[in-house]
């Protein structure tokens, strides 16, 4: 899979639910656009829920539950991609491929400062959670790029979970242009 391009998701592929009344959404001609045929409300997407890591959380429930806090996690949107996001703790769960797609072009993008670099916890290096997908434990070890982020990944599964805040502290870490 090293190499292969990740195709953009549309949202038109994922069924929503009405941020007015929850009744399902329709999919208009215009790409991000919706219609609620119960209370004819129009919602654009970047209205809908987006959380400050850029997560649109599509208000239905996604296939796992969150590692960090055991809710359910929710379906969601990350740069138009499915993932899933815990409206609890406002983690992310999402495929290793999609994650190194993601910072790569948010870093592509990014226009802002670097954030002065801040010594890495290590207290965050012991926090032990289970993968949502094999129930096996996490692997939890530094990020291998710029920054001090702390990740959570099941190499077996493919899965990358990220708390909070670390989506864009990955994007704004220095050295990363």
């Amino acid at each position: 899979m090293m190499g292969q391009r990740i195709q953009p998701f549309t949202a038109i592929d994922m069924p929503m639910n009405c941020a007015n009344c929850s009744a399902p959404l329709t999919a208009t001609s215009q790409g991000g656009s919706f219609y609620c045929t119960y209370c004819r409300s129009h919602q654009v997407l970047h209205h809908l829920r987006i959380s400050a890591d850029g997560i649109v959380d599509l208000q239905h429930f996604g296939e796992h539950d969150c590692p960090a806090c055991g809710q359910r996690l929710n379906a969601a949107l990350m740069d138009e991609s499915p993932v899933e996001h815990c409206p609890a703790c406002r983690g992310v769960l999402l495929p290793g491929e999609l994650f190194a797609h993601i910072v790569e072009s948010r870093r592509r993008e990014y226009r802002g400062a670097d954030e002065r670099p801040v010594p890495i916890e290590t207290a965050q290096l012991d926090i032990r959670r289970d993968c949502p997908g094999c129930r096996r434990p996490l692997e939890t070890h530094r990020y291998y790029g710029p920054g001090n982020t702390v990740l959570d990944s099941c190499f077996r599964c493919d899965l990358i979970w990220l708390d909070a805040g670390e989506p864009v502290a990955l994007v704004k870490a220095s050295g990363c242009r």
